[in-house]
């Protein structure tokens, strides 16, 4: 039969406010899409001899469905033992009945099958008038919570001494020893240790002793703590120099940043001009910054703006060459040509590439010889791939490369740190040589038998010193796919994954919320110099109209 409701409408109200808190509280993963779940009011109901408690469960989502009780101990009755729930709260009656026996402390399941599976919530039951304890219902940890108290109650009739220690190190007790007179109670306070705990979720036990009676209480714990580095602004742009080991990145508030790996500190030089991109000198000393009609030059070590200078052009990227010449893609739809700036002379008359034209909003990369620039059409077909020579200043269009029409570029790539090997965004590896003829040769597929729901690649980073490479997947190329809130670790051997490493989420910055938290999405991924550590750069998802944004860095 059909339950009927026994609360008034506040009653079922703040039930409904409880069964909400505790369904965020289980929540894994507020991106992915999970069937219903079973939610009690309750994970323990303490009874005294003759007692009656209501428990509550809904679903989560909201769902329909069929329940039975297949089974409780025999010194309680539970009315009504089936029937049905839909989209509601539903609720059973459970009435303890051990007057008549021996004191003691009962303990019993109440377990609840439905089309969902079956759930149990823990009984327990105080008989007599022996010396005894009441140890208030469960007690529970979100993500906002770090201390709660648990009560201790005497209802025997003589004084309580009792100890309570932890099944481990993850919550504190204070006290852990005590007495408690006939009739009273103590608060025993639980803290979480935040050190000693990563963020996930977790369960540990109270373990409590009185007068030779025993008891347990279960302590889920949702915990999330923020240990990433919180930035300021949007990024726009980011570089990494593993010569200088500094991270250097370009936000929304017209700042450059530099954050140096070894101290952890950050710096910020203003800018003139809203940034639209950023390149380091193969050097690490000096960067330069685009905008729109204009260019900053960086000294990178004394954290200052050298000078501006113009370009006729908005900057959809630039690179600054090894031979102190900046090379700046435009931002428009059009074929375009590379304009070309002398950043050693502060006269430098603004000169374009010679040869092939380029697509606007192309993306350029320095190879690491120095000596050569290539340029991937970005997002017009499947891509391809020309190279300039810019040794003598102006850069100069050499050839396209023959063998990339048949991958896929999609508009981004990466070179190995040698300068061998090219990484497309379509996830392709390609030989880089000095030769036409083997120039961008295929040389395999990154991680060809796994990401079979993805073939596009938002960034690569690679590591020559433990031949790994640092894999983001394309969030936006991918939408439909759901969200990567992964870093990918490849072999740079034979481009196989080898591991993921899952990135920490964001917390709601608003201290009284009880959350959510937000996936992250890594926008940028960078190895240092030794490969034991990379740096992300990671965005919320779904957290409004401003996202937040974080510098995560993991040892690996």
């Amino acid at each position: 039969m059909k339950m009927k409701g026994k609360m008034n409408g506040f009653g079922r109200a703040m039930v409904a406010f409880g069964l909400m808190l505790l369904a965020f509280g289980c929540e894994k993963e507020d991106h992915l899409v999970e069937g219903p779940k079973l939610l009690f009011s309750s994970d323990t109901l303490v009874f005294k001899e003759y007692e009656i408690k209501t428990l509550f469960f809904t679903t989560k989502p909201a769902s329909q469905g069929e329940f039975q009780v297949i089974s409780f101990p025999s010194w309680v009755n539970v009315m009504p033992r089936s029937g049905f729930f839909e989209n509601d709260i539903q609720e059973v009656s459970i009435t303890s009945s051990i007057s008549d026996r021996n004191p003691g402390l009962y303990w019993g399941v109440l377990k609840i099958m439905t089309s969902l599976g079956i759930d149990s919530v823990v009984l327990k039951g105080y008989a007599g008038d022996n010396p005894k304890f009441y140890v208030s219902n469960g007690l529970s940890f979100n993500i906002t919570e770090r201390s709660k108290s648990l009560t201790l109650v005497n209802q025997g009739d003589e004084r309580l001494r009792f100890t309570a220690s932890a099944s481990d190190d993850c919550i504190g007790l204070s006290p852990s020893v005590g007495e408690v007179p006939v009739g009273q109670s103590v608060s025993i306070t639980v803290n979480l240790i935040a050190e000693n705990l990563e963020n996930g979720t977790h369960q540990s036990k109270i373990f409590l002793t009185g007068n030779g009676v025993m008891d347990s209480v279960v302590v889920p714990i949702e915990f999330f703590e923020e240990r990433k580095t919180v930035l300021a602004a949007a990024v726009i742009d980011a570089e990494y120099s593993k010569v200088t080991d500094q991270l250097v990145y370009v936000s929304s508030n017209a700042t450059l940043s530099v954050f140096d790996a070894l101290s952890r500190a950050t710096e910020e030089i203003e800018l003139d001009y809203l940034p639209t991109c950023v390149s380091i000198s193969p050097d690490g000393l000096r960067a330069v910054v685009g905008h729109d009609g204009h260019l900053s030059l960086v000294d990178l070590k004394e954290r200052s703006v050298l000078r501006v200078c113009n370009v006729s052009c908005k900057a959809s990227d630039v690179v600054y060459g090894a031979n102190e010449w900046a090379y700046v893609i435009p931002d428009s739809d059009l074929w375009e040509r590379m304009h070309c700036i002398d950043l050693s002379d502060a006269n430098s008359i603004e000169t374009m590439h010679t040869g092939d034209i380029i697509y606007g909003r192309s993306k350029a990369r320095l190879h690491p010889s120095g000596s050569y620039i290539y340029v991937a059409t970005k997002r017009v077909s499947l891509g391809s791939v020309s190279k300039f020579d810019i040794r003598m200043g102006t850069a100069s269009f050499l050839h396209k490369c023959p063998k990339s029409s048949q991958y896929s570029f999609d508009g981004d790539f990466w070179f190995s740190e040698r300068g061998d090997r090219l990484f497309s965004s379509g996830r392709f590896a390609f030989v880089s040589s000095e030769l036409e003829a083997l120039d961008m040769q295929y040389s395999g597929t990154i991680a060809e038998k796994d990401f079979y729901i993805s073939r596009n690649l938002r960034w690569v980073d690679h590591s020559e010193e433990t031949n790994r490479l640092f894999v983001l997947l394309d969030f936006e190329r991918n939408a439909s796919m759901g969200i990567y809130s992964n870093v990918y670790v490849c072999s740079s051997v034979n481009l196989q994954r080898l591991s993921n490493i899952e990135l920490e989420k964001f917390k709601d910055p608003v201290p009284s919320s009880w959350g959510p938290l937000y996936a992250a999405e890594p926008c940028f991924v960078f190895s240092n110099s030794s490969g034991a550590e990379i740096f992300v750069i990671t965005r919320s998802v779904n957290s409004g109209l401003v996202p937040f944004w974080g510098l995560e860095y993991i040892p690996v």
